[in-house]
């Protein structure tokens, strides 16, 4: 079965890495071709033949181009570029892996090239696009997957019900801690009797990130936060690391990290999802699978899957309640059974919830 996947990056975003993963089990059963806006060094080294994107570099001349060749002939470049790939290709089906794709849907519809569309978002991503668009895209896919349960009931409450439900999922056996917590709590300046707490995801409001001083300010002084994620160019930051210094708070951004991103969040201990919305969060379950206490406010999908002794999960954005439930935990007040946490992480394993992906494509898609 030939399928034309559609991605916005090719890099280590949760929706990438759980489509990679998915196409990486279903192995020889579906003959895959991988398409991103960008080219993602994440997708060209797991797909590397059967890759393409464009070769636009967002520069002036580009938009220039562009905006031109959408004037004369009402599509991007892209579009034309992906009309291309489906002519040589000739697959059986697209597979728009995010919602940000609703161009491609518009494509895929003037084509009559059916499509799936794979739903990681919630409101906050839905509100950014336009009626028409998103509804042409929705209500004419012939499969729509929902990474959460709360995406899948917002997706209904929507009108559009032809959904199924996969959770996102962890490919465990790339989960290798090489190097030591101990060495590693020391570069960061702790101490032995420091508390510390990570968050992970790109620095923006939708993450919480303006939220980590005022947490970290009604925390105590032996209390730290690490950040692992994106650096966006926003003044946010300024905001965040000046409270941060003048207050003399223990926060560490320490960027996107690849080969020892699982070091670090194993020398770590306890895990806070700072999200406004997140709708499955991927390194949840990564935090569980390596038995971290997981506290939350409750944005969408975390509340499916923190059970009682992983951790808790407040009501609201209230960050008085959430450094409340960080102070218990710290202190050991909460109870916080391990293998409840990593029990729970390996329900979310990426040989299981692929097999599944694999199995409610197959049916849906008669294939």
């Amino acid at each position: 079965m030939k399928v034309l996947f559609l991605t916005p990056y090719g890099g280590r975003t949760g929706s990438e890495m759980m489509l990679q993963y998915a196409i990486e089990k279903a192995g020889k059963s579906i003959e895959p071709s991988v398409f991103s806006r960008k080219k993602g060094e994440f997708f060209a080294e797991k797909f590397k033949g059967n890759y393409f994107f464009t070769k636009e570099k967002g520069s002036f001349i580009d938009t220039v181009l562009n905006g031109f060749y959408f004037k004369f002939f009402k599509k991007t470049l892209q579009q034309k570029y992906v009309e291309n790939l489906d002519r040589t290709i000739n697959p059986d089906f697209w597979y728009l892996n995010t919602i940000t794709l609703t161009d491609f849907a518009q494509t895929a519809n003037q084509l009559n090239r059916p499509y799936v569309v794979h739903v990681h978002e919630l409101l906050g991503s839905i509100d950014e696009h336009k009626i028409a668009d998103f509804d042409l895209m929705m209500k004419n896919a012939k499969l729509i997957i929902c990474c959460s349960e709360i995406v899948e009931k917002t997706i209904n409450s929507m009108g559009y019900f032809q959904t199924v439900l996969v959770h996102e999922c962890v490919d465990f056996e790339q989960v290798k801690i090489k190097k030591s917590a101990i060495d590693l709590r020391k570069e960061l300046g702790v101490q032995p009797t420091d508390f510390v707490w990570a968050m992970s995801g790109t620095m923006s409001m939708r993450k919480g990130f303006d939220l980590v001083p005022e947490i970290l300010s009604k925390l105590p002084r032996n209390h730290h936060l690490i950040w692992l994620g994106g650096k966006r160019d926003t003044s946010l930051e300024i905001y965040v690391n000046k409270r941060c210094k003048n207050e003399k708070l223990n926060f560490h951004f320490l960027g996107e990290k690849s080969d020892d991103y699982y070091d670090y969040l194993n020398a770590i201990d306890g895990f806070s999802l700072l999200s406004r919305e997140d709708p499955f969060p991927l390194v949840m379950i990564e935090a569980a699978y390596l038995g971290k206490p997981i506290v939350a406010f409750d944005s969408g999908g975390v509340k499916e899957f923190v059970l009682d002794g992983m951790g808790k999960v407040t009501d609201g954005l209230d960050v008085n309640k959430i450094s409340i439930e960080m102070k218990k935990i710290a202190n050991q007040e909460i109870l916080i059974d391990k293998s409840v946490l990593k029990n729970r992480a390996n329900q979310f394993n990426a040989q299981s919830i692929s097999e599944l992906w694999f199995e409610k494509l197959k049916n849906k898609m008669n294939f």
